[in-house]
This record gives C-alpha cells, sequence and structure tokens, in this order.
C-alpha cells in the first residue's frame, strides 16, 4: 500500500494496469541479453532468477522512503507521480491534467501564480503540506472552479505556459492516442491478422539510426519449433519421433 496524495489520501488505492506482470518480463529480458553478454565474453551460461517481488521494489521510487520510514520536513510528499496529478474538466467538458499535486509546497505556489489567486498563499487552510492534505477537496474546489472558466483545452495552455510553469495534458483516450497526429508521424502501430479478424498493435518503443523495428512476428504456438531446436542440438530425428510418440514433446495448435 502506497501513501498517495491525490483524491484518496487516506485509502489504499489501485489501478488498472498489470505492473508486476509487464515490468517483471522486461526485467527477465534485461537479465537475458545480459547473460548473453555475460557468455560472449566468458563462454559460459548463467542462471537468472527474476522477481515479481523484487522487480516491483526496484520500479517505484517512492516505495524507498516509506520503507525507511525517513523524516520529511513539514510532511512533505517524497515523490510525487501520475496518480498524484489531478484531472479537471473544462467548460467545453474536455478532461486535462496537471502535472504535480498542490500539496507538495513548490507546486502549491505555482497553482497560485497560474490562477492568479495570491489569498490562497495566505490562507490559513492551505498553510502546509498537512493542513492542504486536511482540506485537499476545499482546495480542488477552487482549482476546478478556475479551471471551468477556460472554453477549451488551447485556452488553458496559452494561461498555464505564462503563468506558473506547471505542464498541461489534455487526458486522451487510448484510441484518441493511437489515431493522434503522433502516432501518425510515428507509424507506431501495425495490422496483423488473427483469425479472421485484422487487429492493430504497436510497434517496439525502440528506434535504432533512425528507423523503427518493424511489426512483431506473431507469438509461436507451444512446440512449435521443438524440432528445428533439437535438431541444432544434434538430436538425431529417430529420437526425436520417438520422444513424439512417447507423449514426451508435443505441439499445441492454436
Amino acid at each position: 500500500v502506497l501513501n498517495h496524495y491525490g483524491d484518496k489520501l487516506t485509502s489504499p488505492s489501485n489501478d488498472s494496469s498489470s505492473h508486476a506482470d509487464l515490468y517483471t518480463g522486461l526485467e527477465g529480458a534485461i537479465a537475458t541479453l545480459a547473460g548473453i553478454s555475460l557468455c560472449a565474453r566468458t563462454g559460459r551460461g548463467t542462471h537468472a532468477d527474476v522477481s515479481m517481488m523484487a522487480t516491483m521494489l526496484n520500479v517505484n521510487e517512492r516505495l524507498h522512503a516509506q520503507i525507511n520510514d525517513l523524516d520529511n520536513e513539514l510532511n512533505e510528499p517524497w515523490a510525487l507521480s501520475a496518480p498524484d496529478s489531478p484531472m479537471f474538466r473544462l467548460a467545453d467538458d474536455s478532461l486535462v491534467s496537471l502535472i504535480t499535486s498542490p500539496i507538495w509546497s513548490p507546486a502549491f505556489s505555482r497553482y497560485c501564480t497560474m490562477m492568479g489567486r495570491n489569498d490562497l498563499r495566505s490562507d490559513a487552510r492551505f498553510a502546509t503540506p498537512d493542513l492542504r492534505r486536511e482540506n485537499y477537496e476545499a482546495l480542488m474546489q477552487e482549482v476546478r472552479a478556475w479551471m471551468h472558466t477556460f472554453r477549451s483545452f488551447e485556452e488553458l495552455e496559452a494561461q498555464v505556459s505564462g503563468g506558473g510553469g506547471l505542464a498541461v495534458g489534455r487526458v486522451q483516450e487510448p484510441v484518441d492516442a493511437a489515431n493522434s497526429e503522433w502516432s501518425v508521424a510515428m507509424e507506431a502501430f501495425y495490422k496483423i491478422a488473427v483469425g479472421d479478424s485484422e487487429v492493430r498493435l504497436p510497434k517496439g518503443p525502440w528506434r535504432f539510426n533512425g528507423k523503427d523495428t518493424g511489426p512483431l512476428f506473431p507469438a509461436a504456438n507451444q512446440g512449435a519449433h521443438n524440432k528445428e531446436i533439437l535438431q541444432e542440438l544434434g538430436v538425431k530425428d529417430s529420437e526425436i519421433q520417438a520422444l513424439y510418440e512417447r507423449g514426451i514433446l508435443r505441439e499445441v495448435n492454436a
């Protein structure tokens, strides 16, 4: 359970992303590449054990302060991340996010500058991080009311870029991001047949010398490369066939 500084300041919270599965897979890939590099240098193989728990303890920087129970002047947030960036509705009903929480004192000062609300700086309810946590809803009501005066994201962006210096972004649905100008310019997706259907999948995030990695190959079915791998290892075809007949080897067709 992490200490959050957004709308749910005291209740445990979660999100819908598969962090442990995906991050541990990435760490596993990194470990595999490290093992290959070691083998190339020494000629020896190695065994890598990648733990989900260890991965989650490593990938979230704010955990480290909580694990060590570090003191913090005025109980300022140790780290701020996406869950702490509040979202707001503009007058045209579009959804935007301001990066970082006003509970953090430097951010609170920037909120006041951005909004032209110096009176909030001297408001006793918002004088310290703890008081801003305690009166968070009242503070958010002030920010929401100001946000609702803007008729479009462009209007808000013009005001923010010349004011408090806070980053602001338009909140998009996944399909909007996939269809965005950036996605088209980067050719970020490719199409692939899945049965009788065609789906869009994102390309890898890497670019080498300005070129992307292109479409990824579909994952092989279980056992699809049994024969090729064993043949590379010098196993005779008759022995491979015997392994199939004994049920030791099998292939699963999707």
